[in-house]
């Protein structure tokens, strides 16, 4: 959902519809008109009288919309469908190439499509999400470097160390010596 099938909800139930991911288009009925529509006919009936329709039409619903019916441009979800699979694999050590092997599509266009939406490439991606578990870890564990650049997807320390370096401007024991400080 929403490039294969659009999905509508009834009675805009807010905590129904916006815990699904993507949160349900829904038509909030207008109740006000329909309670006063049903007093009508009830009272035509407890008077004797057969209701005029069978079918009652109340005017004044309004649709809701939300992500389930919205038009995801195709590039757009390649792009949130590469990230979700980025988001639940980084740790393993996945790489570009196993991005592209679950989507099936072209190593060349996905990675033209990153750099379109995000301005980075599918391998920045990926070891984003994974440096962003490195500094979690640093700060909230007493894990050993290597420890954590094992768990975190890196299959060399010295890689880690470098990489971080140039991402954060501090070695690792210094951003968790600063971190642990601020908390």
């Amino acid at each position: 959902m929403p490039t294969d099938v659009s999905l509508i909800g009834c009675d805009n139930d807010e905590l129904l519809c916006t815990i699904s991911r993507p949160a349900i288009t829904s038509i909030r009925p207008n109740f006000e008109q329909a309670g006063y529509a049903a007093a009508r006919a009830l009272d035509a009936m407890m008077r004797g009288r057969r209701p005029n329709e069978t079918v009652m039409r109340i005017p004044g619903a309004k649709v809701i919309v939300r992500g389930s019916t919205e038009h995801i441009p195709p590039a757009v979800a390649v792009v949130n469908a590469a990230m979700e699979y980025i988001k639940r694999h980084a740790l393993e050590g996945i790489s570009t190439a196993d991005v592209v092997s679950h989507l099936k599509i072209s190593h060349s266009l996905l990675d033209l499509r990153f750099r379109q939406l995000r301005n980075e490439s599918v391998m920045d991606a990926i070891l984003s999400t994974r440096l962003a578990e490195v500094q979690r870890l640093l700060e909230t564990t007493n894990r050993k470097l290597l420890d954590i650049g094992i768990a975190c997807g890196f299959r060399s320390a010295d890689y880690l160390k470098r990489l971080f370096k140039k991402r954060f401007g501090m070695s690792m024991r210094e951003w968790r010596a600063a971190h642990r400080k601020a908390r």
